[in-house]
């Protein structure tokens, strides 16, 4: 399995070096040096880039290294540290054998977030591996991965939920704090205080004007979540904040069962919601973004005894999610795939299931 990741990147590096190096690579190379040069991240540069860049003052920061390199070399690094720490996320958390079935069925949705040069994968295993760090009472390592998966994207931040699990908890806040500081004074190795604030400024506003453009189920290429399936249903244009904290309230509830804090198998169902719920309500989820949900649906697959049904389930999510785009099914099948965004509805059914194992309502063994 490792060397199937491993050849992952080295295929996607010829495959690009042969046609072009996806745009993404391009924004986040040259988001380094719009930070040192005290320019506006968040401005349009059609010279130079086809999109904006969205992620945080910090990711800029952090990406020095990929920045400086040449562009294959960087490309190759990017992505094998992607791919690699995602796998050996994995491989820590679960036994090698669940670990190996995981992976397996991951490993359409890394190849497609590679062939993007995006970060999904990175934060996903920045998210589990915090997790793993919290089960072995490494809450400075834990912090970190935290704060790191939230310098690139916000929402790895509800990896700090299974904290709650373990004792110190007061410790873990204050660590946490103290990491989220450092991360978001980083950049100032390179620009100045005042040019940083401005900065931040700027990504809100960014962040603001892509809350409101998603309001209906978001522009081409981007999939609404359950946002734009509620709206649907219910023909009401509803702000996302409320779809998102209803959400959130049905994602917390399980927590209310402390009884089953010692379990590790609640611990690693909650963890598997987590990363299926940052999927499923991001209003600006892309179809890269999907693998963050498959990890979290493998996760829960592969750590209970499943009945035949759940077997029949994860059959049609890797049929809808992971096939349905591929070039291994035709071309009108994709296309209705894409048009009405029926890649998030298997990944909500099993956040469902899950959520109802969480809450003891139905049984996660035969």
């Amino acid at each position: 399995m490792l060397a199937l990741f491993a050849a992952s990147v080295v295929v996607v590096l010829v495959q690009q070096a042969i046609g072009h190096v996806d745009y993404n690579f391009a924004i986040f190379r040259q988001s380094f040096y719009h930070l040192a040069a005290g320019r506006d991240l968040y401005a349009a540069y059609p010279a130079e880039q086809v999109d904006l860049f969205k992620y945080s003052p910090t990711f800029a920061a952090l990406f020095a290294p990929f920045a400086l390199l040449p562009t294959l070399v960087a490309l190759l690094l990017w992505n094998g540290l992607n791919v690699l720490l995602l796998w050996y996320a994995i491989r820590r958390l679960l036994p090698p054998r669940q670990a190996n079935v995981a992976l397996a069925l991951m490993f359409l949705e890394v190849v497609r977030t590679t062939q993007r040069a995006q970060s999904n994968a990175l934060v996903t295993a920045l998210m589990v591996l915090g997790y793993v760090w919290m089960e072995e009472r490494r809450q400075l390592a834990a912090a970190c991965a935290v704060v790191l998966g939230a310098g690139v994207k916000l929402f790895p931040l509800l990896a700090i939920i299974p904290a709650i699990f373990h004792p110190r908890r007061a410790r873990m806040a204050l660590l946490a704090v103290g990491t989220g500081v450092v991360a978001v004074l980083l950049p100032l190795a390179v620009t100045t205080i005042a040019v940083l604030q401005e900065q931040y400024l700027s990504w809100k506003a960014l962040e603001s004007l892509d809350a409101v453009a998603g309001a209906s189920g978001g522009a081409a290429g981007l999939y609404g979540g359950v946002m734009h399936w509620v709206r649907l249903v219910f023909r009401a244009e509803w702000p996302n904040w409320t779809i998102q904290l209803a959400g959130g309230l049905v994602l917390v509830a399980p927590l209310a069962r402390r009884e089953q804090w010692g379990a590790s198998s609640f611990r690693l169902r909650v963890l598997a919601s987590i990363l299926i719920f940052c999927t499923i309500f991001n209003h600006q989820v892309e179809s890269p973004s999907f693998v963050i949900a498959m990890t979290g649906i493998a996760i829960w697959y592969v750590t209970s005894n499943r009945r035949w049904s759940d077997a029949l389930i994860m059959g049609a999510v890797l049929l809808v999610v992971s096939l349905s785009t591929s070039d291994l099914l035709p071309a009108e099948i994709r296309t209705f795939v894409v048009r009405y965004k029926i890649r998030t509805l298997p990944c909500v059914a099993v956040w469902l299931l899950l959520q109802a194992e969480l809450l003891g309502v139905r049984r996660c063994d035969r």
